[in-house]
């Protein structure tokens, strides 16, 4: 975004200077947050965390650390370079190929985040043949090439004209997706409960419930998700749709309206780690877990050190003590040899 036409005027050196203070910052938070999401669900101290579900979820969190190592710091080094009036259209335009294959990953992530959820509140019984482990990998590798053919578009196109109508199908599809699978996940607990007071059969029926509050916990997770996409892109899809269509508005507030429009985006990216660390309560105590294994673990390796150390010293306290006491030894039998001549 930073090399939109604003009629050769640059921006505001304070303008390009905080932004690029508040893009590192948010580098910071978007590769730390989407480096763990992927660290405790490979790790899966648990072994809960290994479903479809999290399949997708790694997907969309890499798309985010795609973000965070190589967009946000491209967008950051591109806006000290126009702080420095020597701004190069090379980086920008591969700072723009990676947005739109992150954006593009994490709206396909999306698509196929609903769809999981869809089909476990409708379908439960048949969820797991319908997304098996080898079919989760290979809609994950059908997200990643659709997102770079995509975006290979827009280097036919351009990239603002691009930004509008990739924006808008973004909002689009995932307010569509919000709505349905909010009407389905609350009709399906509407019925649910209707059966449970119909009847109270405490065996089956509660492990039914139990299975199917584990359920609406992911799906409301994802909700929290989507919703929170919808927050973030909307704001930025008008603050687009503002630059194509106002193109005579003075070229400061174009900035302005420029980099807020690139915040809210890498904003979205940093959320998602605090959604699942917030809903998932198995994520939490897989966290939880691992952080605390890895305290024991250096406490552990502290005192096994200072127990190596302590034996060390005994030892050659020891040793010093023997070598010390032979002389005397020697000089004693001596003097018993002496006095029986």
């Amino acid at each position: 975004m930073t090399s939109f036409d604003c009629k050769g005027v640059q921006a505001p050196k304070a303008v390009s200077l905080f932004s690029a203070c508040i893009a590192i910052l948010l580098c910071f938070l978007i590769t730390v947050g989407n480096s763990m999401i992927i660290w405790v669900i490979y790790k899966d101290p648990l072994k809960k965390l290994k479903t479809p579900f999290t399949y997708f979820i790694i997907n969309l969190a890499t798309a985010d650390l795609i973000v965070g190592l190589v967009t946000c710091p491209i967008y950051a080094v591109s806006l000290i370079q126009e702080y420095l009036e020597c701004l190069n259209g090379d980086l920008a335009k591969l700072m723009h190929m990676t947005f739109f294959i992150s954006c593009t990953a994490s709206i396909l992530s999306l698509i196929a985040l609903s769809l999981d959820r869809s089909t476990s509140v409708l379908c439960p019984l048949k969820h797991s043949s319908y997304f098996a482990v080898n079919r989760c990998r290979f809609i994950t590798l059908e997200i990643w090439v659709l997102s770079i053919s995509i975006t290979l578009v827009y280097l036919k196109i351009g990239f603002l004209y691009q930004m509008v109508v990739f924006a808008g199908a973004a909002i689009g599809i995932s307010f569509i997706i919000l709505l349905v699978t909010c009407f389905l996940v609350f009709k399906r607990t509407e019925q649910r409960n209707e059966n449970r007071r119909r009847s109270r059969a405490m065996s089956k029926d509660d492990l039914l419930d139990i299975q199917t509050t584990e359920r609406c916990v992911l799906t409301h997770a994802f909700l929290y998700v989507i919703l929170f996409f919808i927050v973030t892109y909307l704001p930025a899809t008008i603050m687009i749709y503002l630059l194509e269509f106002f193109q005579s508005w003075d070229c400061i507030v174009r900035h302005w309206i420029r980099d807020l429009a690139i915040f809210f985006v890498l904003i979205n990216s940093s959320v998602n780690p605090i959604i699942y660390t917030i809903r998932l309560k198995n994520f939490r105590r897989s966290l939880r877990y691992l952080f605390l294994k890895k305290k024991r673990g250096d406490s552990m390796n502290t005192s096994r050190t200072r127990s190596i150390r302590s034996s060390t010293f005994l030892s050659s306290t020891t040793n010093l003590d023997f070598h010390s006491t032979r002389p005397l030894t020697k000089f004693v039998n001596t003097e018993n040899t002496v006095d029986s001549l």
